[in-house]
């Protein structure tokens, strides 16, 4: 408990000096109505909070980078982390995963609230999973195991941006959470 606190800590006090810009909504396209968040040079990084993770695991955190490659439509990186124990009488098993991905990311309108950017991704990458197991009476130990392969996965996410350039952040689906919460900044 004290690891996750200190990690949603860690990432709120890196933020913390752009809380004070004011807020401003992004410019509609000429063309539609529709508003557009992520142009052509654009990058925006953050960090997040995985909640309900992979196999096992309750917690995890991640960092992401995206880089507009037009109008609401982008190229993304993804890396993160999760682990997590499991207790069987006199052995303790011990898992790690640790995410890496590649993304397509569409932005698109679909709600039509003002500051509020929603897309969908789609993501492939590998996964470098291990596992290890101790003895709780006594020192034997299992030589670790490492695992994995590739994977894939479709998220629909959304940033609200109380600022200009700062956005929290959630995204739904199967990766290393099926619920992600964090912070995004724009450069």
């Amino acid at each position: 408990m004290k690891k996750r606190l200190f990690s949603l800590v860690f990432v709120l006090a890196l933020c913390a000096p752009t809380f004070a810009q004011e807020s401003q909504a992004p410019a509609p396209s000429s063309a539609s109505s529709d508003l557009i968040f992520l142009k052509s040079g654009d990058i925006v990084f953050g960090g997040r909070v995985a909640l309900g993770g992979v196999a096992g695991a309750s917690f995890g955190f991640s960092g992401i980078a995206e880089y507009g490659i037009g109008d609401n439509l982008g190229i993304g990186g993804f890396f993160g982390y999760s682990g997590y124990s499991n207790n069987y009488g006199t052995w303790e098993a011990n898992y790690a995963n640790i995410l890496i991905l590649g993304s397509v990311n569409y932005h698109r309108d679909f709600l039509k609230i003002q500051n509020l950017d929603t897309w969908g991704a789609v993501s492939l990458g590998y996964n470098v999973a291990s596992a290890e197991a101790r003895a709780t009476v006594g020192n034997a130990i299992v030589p670790a195991v490492s695992a994995g392969g590739f994977v894939w996965g479709v998220t629909a996410n959304a940033r609200y941006y109380f600022t200009p350039n700062l956005a929290l952040s959630a995204s739904l689906g199967y990766g290393l959470g099926y619920l992600q919460v964090g912070l995004d900044y724009k450069l």
